[in-house]
């Protein structure tokens, strides 16, 4: 059974079907694969693949900072889910700060802004 295989298989079987979801609003919190896939990994695809690409769109943390991405890679193996979502947060508030003049935000943008609130929030209960 699937349940024996453990949490990285779910997760890898989630991911599946992140990759499938017709739009990134099939991505929102609480959709069917929240469940097994950590936030971090999922707001990760939402910016790398579910962005637009017109203008500049967002930076990822590592292109904020100036990491490679073996650095960024390091970086993630040393840091936590919470730590990861906080940069991923600062990089998708430097956007909406960037494009707060011409009101032009992607759904994309949307859906990762209520990832960032859910997760903290779930941070703040369980603290």
């Amino acid at each position: 059974a699937v349940t024996e295989l453990g949490v990285t298989y779910r997760a890898l079987r989630a991911f599946r079907g992140a990759l499938r979801a017709d739009s990134v609003d099939d991505l929102n919190p609480g959709c069917a694969v929240a469940d097994d896939l950590p936030s971090e990994l999922l707001l990760h695809h939402i910016l790398c693949a579910r962005w637009p690409t017109k203008g500049e769109g967002v930076k990822l943390p590592m292109d904020r900072v100036g990491l490679s991405v073996s650095q960024y890679s390091l970086w993630l193996d040393k840091h936590g889910p919470n730590e990861t979502v906080d940069a991923l947060g600062a990089s998708i508030e430097t956007y909406e700060n960037r494009v707060k003049s011409d009101g032009d935000r992607c759904s994309a943008w949307r859906v990762a802004k209520l990832w960032i609130e859910t997760k903290k929030s779930e941070a703040a209960v369980s603290s």
